[in-house]
């Protein structure tokens, strides 16, 4: 197909339903039973190609994502996932996380949408990272990305829905820039080193968020890192490395999703983390046929990324 913005959804969803059956397993039970087909079941025993709340909140940014972003059209959506099941494989969201679940009873108690976000630091799950890629897009389609703070902002605005710490705001930041900087042909590893080394260096001018920038320093340099280095915990920052590191031992889309899956733990969200970045580097077309073929509700998927590039 040639619709560019299927490139990183397609590539997200597809991770992300390859690695929901594997989703809490320790890594050395991954390797033990991990198989190169799409499978089910699981922990939270869904049929083969079932997507999570990793592509569900990610269509939803999508599908209500204008030139002028509308939060409250933004928060409608993820509450219409959360209580009627819209936006899924199978009509029913079967897995949220407890940070967007509190900002979504937020949200439906009366708060304004970017208010809804917790600022807490104990609240740095990966629930906003996972659902950020289609700012990638909007900057593509609506205007050029400049590592300044009204950009930033949007980025930031858009994690702050769920996720307001500055922790999570820098990891969007570093995932956004990395995803435009593939989408404009960029070689991958001197484009993850330029992503997180611009990154921490603009908030560094600043004198902003230095306490937390050092978590995010090893990015410019995971080509020297092993798996037993990597964590794949729900923790932001984990997920990040772990997605990036996924990519950079890759040779194929096939490959990145393999290698976030095969490090356990928080399976879906790391895959679909990597997936998106991994699609938009190998494209759409590398994407291995049969998962496609076994993905559940990809027609939709296909409709709603048909959608944007008509606005």
């Amino acid at each position: 197909m040639s619709i560019k913005v299927l490139d990183g959804i397609m590539g997200l969803a597809v991770g992300d339903a390859f690695g929901v059956p594997y989703e809490f397993m320790a890594r050395e039970k991954v390797k033990k039973i991990i198989s190169k087909e799409m499978t089910g079941a699981g922990v939270h025993n869904q049929p083969v190609g079932t997507w999570s709340d990793d592509t569900s909140l990610t269509l939803c940014l999508l599908d209500n994502l204008d030139r002028k972003p509308d939060y409250y059209k933004i928060m409608h959506s993820f509450a219409r996932w959360y209580e009627t099941g819209e936006y899924t494989a199978n009509g029913r969201c079967f897995d949220i996380g407890s940070t967007t679940r509190y900002a979504i009873r937020r949200y439906e108690s009366g708060i304004v949408p970017l208010k809804c976000g917790s600022r807490s630091i104990s609240n740095n799950g990966n629930g906003s990272l996972m659902r950020i890629l289609p700012i990638i897009y909007y900057f593509d389609k609506y205007k050029t990305f400049r590592l300044c703070a009204s950009d930033l902002n949007i980025i930031h605005k858009m994690s702050a829905l769920t996720h307001a710490h500055p922790i999570s705001f820098i990891a969007c930041d570093i995932y956004v820039y990395l995803g435009i900087l593939l989408l404009n042909g960029h070689v991958l590893d001197t484009a993850c080193e330029e992503a997180a080394e611009s990154v921490i260096g603009y908030y560094y001018s600043q004198g902003i968020y230095n306490e937390w920038l050092k978590e995010f320093a090893v990015i410019g340099c995971l080509r020297e890192y092993k798996e037993d280095d990597i964590k794949s915990s729900g923790y932001v920052v984990d997920s990040l490395i772990a997605a990036i590191w996924s990519l950079i031992n890759s040779k194929s889309y096939e490959d990145s999703i393999w290698n976030a899956v095969m490090l356990g733990n928080d399976t879906d969200t790391v895959a679909a983390i990597a997936g998106g970045l991994a699609g938009i580097y190998y494209g759409y077309e590398k994407i291995p046929d049969r998962w496609i073929r076994d993905l559940r509700n990809k027609e939709y998927i296909v409709s709603i990324c048909q959608k944007w590039e008509n606005k």
